[in-house]
């Protein structure tokens, strides 16, 4: 994880949604293909990775996961495969 996320991860922990928009664009692609290589249906894989996305979606997990070092593969990936 670059020191980038980890400034935008911070900020959307404090509620600034509007933090999470560059996340998304980063990584929607890799959560697509992570999505789809389980799934193998293309239909699917774009609602699960587009779900995965959800800054609220995101916003419970991460303060689940507050006490651990993760990184945005790490926390956003394992929210996608355990949906």
């Amino acid at each position: 994880m670059d020191s980038d996320d980890a400034a935008l991860i911070e900020r959307c922990r404090a509620g600034d949604l509007a933090a999470f928009e560059p996340l998304v664009q980063k990584y929607r692609q890799r959560a697509y293909r992570l999505a789809y290589n389980v799934l193998r249906d293309a239909d699917e894989a774009f609602l699960l990775s587009d779900s995965s996305c959800s800054p609220r979606e995101n916003r419970q997990h991460a303060d689940n996961q507050r006490d651990h070092d993760q990184t945005v593969n790490g926390g956003a990936f394992g929210l996608l495969v355990n949906e």
